[in-house]
C-alpha cells in the first residue's frame, strides 16, 4: 500500500470557530445537521465527532449510518455536510441530493447551496438557497441570506448582495483564533475583505488600532465590525507586516492594494532540515515494485536544494532512495542525524514508498516498508509507524515538523498477503496512523496521500512518471498553489491546492488528508 462554514479542516486538523464577519443583528450561526440519538451507534458517533470538528474521523460512522440506515434523509444529511468540511463537494451534493429525495428540508438546500457556491456555480446556488430561504423559519433565514450575498458579490451585483445583508457590515471571511491575532481560514470571493487584498492565511493582528491578540472572536463579530464601514488592518503575512483599508459598506467598497512593511520573520530563526526517502525497487521480490516512488524522493530533493526552489543547505538534507533506503538507515536518519535540528528549526520528513501491517491479523501494526523488509519479517524488518513518532517525541527538538506520506500505493503488498494465506482485505490505514502522530504536540503537520479507504496511484500521466499526489506538491512548491502571488507557498496555499488538484486528477478517487496543529503562514521554502 502507498500510500467550514464553521469550521474547517486545514491539513492537519484544525477545529475552528466560524465568522461571517458583519453584525450579529442578522443572528447568523450554521445550521447544523439534525440527528436522532437513538441506539445506533454511528448515528451518534458520526455527528459527536462532526460536532467537534473532526471531520476525517467523523466520515467512516456517517458513511457506516448512511449505508445501515439508506432511508433516513438525516443520516444521508449529515455525510453529505461531513464531505462539505472536507471539501469533498461532489460527494457531499450525492449525498445531499439522496436526503432531498426522501425529504425535501431547508437545511439540504442550505448545504447544497454552498457546495455549488464553493464550485463556483453560483446561479445553480442561488436557486437552492432561495428554494431553501421560502422553506426556513425566520430565525434561520439569515444563513441563506449570508450565502445568497455571498453569490450575488461573487457574481459581481453588489446592489443585489447589500440587499441581502440589509446594510449590515460584511468582511467575507472565515477566521480561527491565533496566538497573533485572528487566522483567515477561508475567503468569500469578492467580498471586502478579498478586494482589499487579504488572502487565505493572513493573521490580521490589528483592527482599527485596536490589538487582535487574545480576542475573543464573539467580541471580534459583535463588537468590532458592526457600525464600522471602513476598517484599517494590519495582518501577517509570511513575517511581514501589511496594512490594508477594508470598506465593509457595500456601497463603498473597492479594491485597494495592500502596502507592505517588510521587518524580521517572526518566530523562525532557524534552519531547515529534511529526510526524503523513497522506495519504488525491494530487496525481497514479493514485495511489488512501484514504478516513480524513487523518483518521486528525487525529485523533491532536487526542488528542496535548488536555488530556484527550496534553497536548503545540501548538508541539511538527507535522501535514502531505494537500496540507501535501509531500515537501518531511516533509523539512523531519524533517531541521530536530526537530533542536529534545534527548537527554532524545522523539519520535513517525507516517505514514498509501502506501509503494510506485517500480517492480516494484525492491521493496527503498521510499517513502513524499507528497501530491505523481509515480506516473511515484516514486523522485525520494516520500520515501525510508531518509531516515527518515538523519533518526534524523544529525538527531534525542531518545533515545526511537516511529515509527508505518499505511502498506500495500488498494487500494494496488502493484496499479496492473499497468496498463500486466507483471502481477507487489508485496509489502507497508513493516513490514521500517520496522523496520530499529531498528538505528540503542537507545530506537527502531516499530509498524507490518500485517506484510508483510498489507494494512491502513480502513472506516466503525471509530468511523465510520478506519484499523483507527489506531482502535484510540486507543482504546488513551484508556485501553481502561490494563490497570493507574493513568491512563497504557505501550508495554508498547498494544502487546499493539493486536496483540489488530487481529487480532480483522479475523479475523487483520491483524497489527500492533513492533521495536526500547525501555523498555516509556514512555509516550506528558505
Amino acid at each position: 500500500m502507498r500510500t467550514s462554514y464553521a469550521r474547517i479542516l486545514v491539513a492537519v486538523i484544525i477545529i475552528t470557530i466560524g465568522c461571517l464577519g458583519y453584525a450579529p443583528a442578522a443572528k447568523h450561526t450554521r445550521i447544523q445537521p439534525r440527528t436522532q440519538f437513538t441506539s445506533n451507534l454511528p448515528s451518534v458517533k458520526g455527528p459527536s465527532l462532526y460536532n467537534q470538528g473532526k471531520y476525517q474521523e467523523a466520515l467512516p460512522h456517517l458513511q457506516r449510518w448512511a449505508q445501515t440506515d439508506p432511508n433516513n434523509w438525516l443520516s444521508h444529511n449529515w455525510l453529505g455536510n461531513n464531505y462539505l468540511q472536507l471539501k469533498r463537494y461532489d460527494e457531499a451534493i450525492a449525498e445531499l441530493q439522496k436526503a432531498n429525495a426522501i425529504k425535501k428540508d431547508n437545511v439540504n438546500f442550505l448545504a447544497l447551496g454552498q457546495c455549488y457556491y464553493k464550485l463556483g456555480k453560483y446561479d445553480h446556488a442561488i436557486e437552492l438557497l432561495e428554494r431553501g430561504l421560502a422553506l426556513s423559519p425566520d430565525s434561520q433565514k439569515g444563513n441563506f441570506k449570508f450565502y445568497l450575498a455571498m453569490c450575488y458579490l461573487a457574481k459581481g451585483d453588489d446592489g443585489k448582495a447589500s440587499q441581502l445583508l440589509e446594510g449590515r457590515q460584511v468582511l467575507g471571511v472565515q477566521i480561527q483564533k491565533h496566538e497573533k491575532g485572528l487566522n483567515i481560514v477561508d475567503m468569500h470571493k469578492n467580498a471586502p475583505a478579498d478586494r482589499a487584498g487579504l488572502r487565505q492565511g493572513d493573521i490580521l493582528t490589528e483592527f482599527n488600532g485596536e490589538p487582535l491578540a487574545g480576542v475573543n472572536i464573539k467580541k471580534f463579530v459583535e463588537e468590532l465590525i458592526p457600525n464600522t464601514d471602513q476598517a484599517d488592518v494590519k495582518f501577517l503575512r509570511q513575517g511581514r507586516i501589511h496594512t490594508a483599508t477594508i470598506q465593509m459598506n457595500l456601497k463603498l467598497v473597492k479594491r485597494v492594494e495592500p502596502k507592505t512593511t517588510i521587518i524580521e520573520r517572526p518566530g523562525f530563526a532557524g534552519e531547515k532540515w529534511a529526510v526524503i526517502i523513497g522506495v519504488s525497487k525491494y530487496k525481497d521480490s514479493r514485495i511489488p515494485c512501484l514504478r516513480y516512488a524513487s523518483k518521486d524522493a528525487l525529485s523533491l530533493y532536487n526542488w528542496l536544494i535548488s536555488e530556484n526552489g527550496g534553497r536548503y543547505s545540501p548538508s541539511r538534507v538527507k535522501l535514502l532512495a531505494d537500496e540507501s533506503a535501509t531500515t537501518r538507515n531511516i533509523k539512523n536518519a531519524l533517531f541521530g542525524w536530526l537530533k542536529q535540528a534545534i527548537a527554532e528549526d524545522m523539519v520535513i520528513v517525507y516517505f514514498a514508498g509501502h506501509g503494510s501491517p506485517p500480517s492480516p491479523d494484525e492491521p493496527e501494526n503498521l510499517f513502513l516498508l524499507s528497501y530491505d523488509t523481509d515480506f516473511d519479517m515484516i514486523s522485525s524488518t520494516g520500520f515501525p509507524m510508531w518509531d516515527v513518532e518515538t523519533a518526534l517525541k524523544r529525538f527531534i527538538k525542531a518545533e515545526r515538523v511537516v511529515v509527508i506520506a505518499d505511502a498506500c500505493h495500488a498494487g500494494g503488498v496488502g493484496s499479496a498477503f492473499i497468496q498463500g494465506r486466507r483471502a481477507i482485505t487489508i485496509k489502507p490505514t497508513t493516513a490514521t496512523a500517520l496522523q496520530s502522530l499529531t498528538n505528540v504536540g503542537k507545530g506537527i503537520a502531516v499530509i498524507t496521500a490518500s485517506d484510508d479507504k483510498q489507494l494512491s496511484q502513480e502513472g506516466k500521466q503525471w509530468g511523465g512518471g510520478h506519484g499523483v499526489f507527489t506531482y502535484h506538491l510540486l507543482n504546488g512548491l513551484k508556485g501553481e498553489a502561490d494563490y497570493n502571488n507574493d513568491n512563497l507557498v504557505t501550508l495554508g496555499e498547498l494544502i487546499p491546492y493539493l486536496s483540489q488538484s488530487v481529487r480532480r486528477s483522479t475523479k475523487n478517487a483520491q483524497s489527500p488528508t492533513v492533521a495536526g496543529r500547525f501555523d498555516p503562514a509556514l512555509t516550506l521554502k528558505k
